[in-house]
């Protein structure tokens, strides 16, 4: 009885000691009619990043960022050489900046500056991420559409 014991339990120990590997979940794409590559991360421990980069080459080196919790829902407008990130929605952990301008501005800024009569104005493309299901819009358009495990 005591052996079938020992055995149980060291089974036991032996099986607990598993490493649980968590992997990124990576997705990328270019914003229309601009020259910015946009590459989305989520990542172990309940970060989400968001990369741009002028080539989709420079991405996996980009210092331009903004990383933010994988609970949070961010707005984004982009122009050539500038993005605005809208706070009512997200908690933003931090900013990099690079090749970027980027700047984290207020909710009043963001509907009156590049909205009129609740549409995006032109120049401008204007992305959405549930950073927990993981769906991507941009400028309306659906271009990843993910589920309830967020991939």
């Amino acid at each position: 009885m005591k052996k079938i014991t020992f055995i149980i339990l060291g089974s036991l120990a032996f099986l607990s000691c598993g490493e649980t590997v968590y992997r990124e979940n990576n997705y990328m794409f270019q914003l229309p009619q601009k020259d910015v590559f946009v590459k989305t991360s989520k990542r172990p421990g309940g970060r989400f990043v968001i990369f741009f980069a002028q080539d989709s080459l420079s991405l996996n080196n980009s210092k331009d960022s903004i990383e933010l919790r994988t609970i949070d829902y961010i707005q984004i407008i982009v122009n050539t050489s500038d993005i605005y990130a809208r706070t009512s929605y997200s908690t933003i952990q931090s900013v990099g900046c690079s090749k970027y301008n980027i700047e984290i501005v207020p909710d009043n800024f963001f509907i009156n500056h590049f909205f009129e009569n609740n549409k995006r104005k032109p120049p401008y493309t204007f992305i959405n991420i549930d950073t927990k299901e993981y769906n991507i819009i941009v400028n309306e358009q659906i271009i990843k559409r993910g589920n309830i495990y967020g991939e």
